[in-house]
């Protein structure tokens, strides 16, 4: 199943009965055939390749996702998704929940989530996430999550001795590239396919039917440091490009912004460097074209690595026969800037080239044991969003969400199953929305995810 271009690495006997029942719809209209549910509770995994943005994929016109692409064509891809916020926190929050706005508010509480609502009906949760914004320790909307795992935490909690221990392969990384060998840089490397992989096998290992499972990579999200297969034959190092465009020695005007003789130019400079929250090097003033489309090079060759590892999960799935009850659904939640707007990379208070920052990928993979409608294009080209995914699993596990929405009337999602399937899946119990954090739980939340984000380098 899903292999499209490269079915040697699955097996024949699936692909061929995948490919039996592909679910296709037709562009800009709903298919009108109403969806049979698969005789027993179907499982759902969320894959987020974080910092992906549309045109960057295949199916934007770039070569680097065949494999993405080809789980497209066996199920449903949106070509106008967009994410709810440019940061990873809110935008992972809309897609738990079902609320474009919230995090932090009353309506963040874990029985808002989707993981909670699967749990309390008796499903197995598991994820793993990548990136360290996306801590248990620091985010409501996880708690739901029975067996979760962020190397990030755990790279936090090792001892000096452990970190020595896996620091070859991530140094060798770094000198490559010349990139710097700082705490930010290292843990990111950490925090990456392999290690993201290993959690994902384990957890899947264990798996009981039926589950949710959620998993976040990385690979795309700054230094841009692809590994040497997916870069290809253009040099790792670079001279006269800085490796690190975080890290980047500021250049005029961002260098002494304040000396800008152009007014105009001096005020945008100002009102950039307050979106990003401070970080005058998220602006891309200082940047030369050329280094520019260095680091968009290199982000691509990133993508291609996140491409091979969402084969790898899904693998995972696939070689125990998982793949035939389980909803796959790939996303983003972000996308990242080379100069659209003037900025460089996200978190920019919203306030980032649309295109260039929200719009994303979204592809829905139906199981095998869904019911073909008529035939027709998997493309669908309205505008859609990370808002509306929690909704559209509510509804193909047959879950009412209403109670969850009147929280929240005007700022929730929309359900896409008309979309996928046709017709309306009949809801089975309502969710459940009580109970909450202690003050104290969410007061200690709150201080975990501020140390967090600075540590990360997104706030000051």
């Amino acid at each position: 199943m899903l292999v499209g271009r490269r079915p040697a690495a699955f097996g024949g006997g699936l692909l061929l009965a995948v490919a039996a029942i592909l679910v296709v719809v037709a562009a800009n209209r709903p298919i009108a055939r109403p969806w049979t549910p698969p005789p027993s509770p179907t499982n759902f995994v969320i894959v987020v390749v974080d910092t992906l943005r549309y045109d960057a994929t295949s199916m934007g016109g770039q070569p680097d996702t065949p494999f993405i692409d080809a789980v497209a064509r066996s199920g449903v891809s949106f070509a106008r998704a967009y994410s709810t916020h440019d940061a990873t926190p809110k935008s992972h929050f809309s897609l738990f929940t079902g609320l474009r706005d919230g995090l932090g508010s009353s309506n963040d509480r874990p029985d808002m989530s989707l993981a909670y609502q699967f749990r309390e009906r008796g499903y197995d949760t598991f994820g793993v996430a990548a990136n360290g914004s996306l801590s248990q320790t620091s985010m409501i909307c996880l708690k739901g999550f029975s067996r979760y795992a962020c190397p990030y935490d755990e790279w936090a909690r090792m001892t000096p001795t452990q970190h020595l221990e896996r620091l070859p392969p991530i140094l060798s990384r770094l000198r490559q590239y010349g990139a710097r060998e700082n705490a930010w840089n290292v843990a990111r490397l950490y925090c990456s396919g392999p290690e993201v992989l290993a959690r994902w096998r384990t957890m899947v290992a264990s798996a009981r039917e039926p589950f949710f499972g959620f998993v976040n990579i990385i690979e795309p999200h700054d230094p841009y440091l692809p590994s040497a297969e997916a870069l290809g034959p253009e040099p790792a190092s670079a001279d006269d490009v800085d490796a690190d465009v975080r890290f980047r020695a500021l250049r005029f005007p961002l260098a002494r912004p304040e000396a800008v003789p152009d007014a105009a130019l001096r005020a945008s400079i100002a009102r950039r460097i307050a979106a990003s929250d401070g970080r005058a090097w998220s602006l891309s003033d200082d940047l030369r074209p050329s280094d520019l489309a260095t680091y968009r090079r290199r982000y691509q060759a990133s993508v291609r690595d996140a491409d091979r590892l969402v084969q790898s999960l899904l693998r995972e799935l696939e070689q125990r026969g998982l793949l035939e009850r389980t909803w796959v659904v790939i996303v983003s939640d972000h996308g990242e800037a080379f100069g659209e707007g003037g900025f460089v990379t996200h978190w920019l208070s919203d306030l980032g080239d649309r295109e260039a920052t929200f719009h994303v990928p979204m592809v829905w993979a139906p199981p095998a044991r869904a019911a073909r409608p008529a035939a027709g294009t998997t493309t669908v080209d309205d505008d859609v969003s990370l808002a509306d995914v929690a909704p559209t699993i509510y509804d193909l596990a047959g879950i009412d969400w209403t109670p969850l929405k009147a929280r929240a009337p005007d700022g929730f999602g929309r359900s896409l199953v008309s979309y996928l399937m046709g017709g309306s899946v009949r809801p089975s119990s309502p969710v459940r929305v009580g109970g909450d954090l202690t003050d104290s739980d969410r007061q200690q939340m709150r201080e975990d995810a501020l140390r967090r984000l600075r540590a990360l380098g997104y706030i000051r």
